[in-house]
């Protein structure tokens, strides 16, 4: 069965907060400047075309680390001290971004992580 060229959605009752932060700034309900708007762009057009090129969009990987920052993180003083740090539209979208896309194929001839041997003496 061949593979669908479209991310799937976010499962049922789960949001895509990164995808619906690009959208509104698409459709200028959210002001913002030309660089977040070419960002955004370039979020939606991944998830139409992003398996061209070997992307895989994951809205649970996104929404998990969003969402790691209410769970674990509080603030520490003033009047907000003991309250969970929320963050904003713009905020998710970052964190989103940086996370939720994935790479469809591992490529072997890419070292996941580069280690210097100790062992050895210089």
């Amino acid at each position: 069965m061949p593979r669908s060229k479209r991310s799937p959605p976010p499962p049922a009752g789960q949001t895509d907060e990164t995808t619906a932060y690009a959208r509104a700034v698409v459709a200028n309900e959210i002001v913002a400047g030309k660089l977040v708007k070419l960002a955004c762009k370039r979020h939606l057009t991944d998830l139409e075309l992003g398996a061209e090129r070997g992307l895989v969009w994951r809205p649970d990987a996104a929404q998990f680390r969003i969402g790691f920052y209410p769970r674990y993180l509080r603030h520490s003083k003033g009047e907000w001290a003991r309250r969970p740090v929320d963050l904003e539209p713009w905020q998710k979208f970052v964190i989103g971004s940086v996370f939720g896309w994935k790479r469809a194929v591992r490529h072997e001839a890419l070292p996941v992580c580069l280690r210097r041997d100790r062992s050895q003496k210089r």
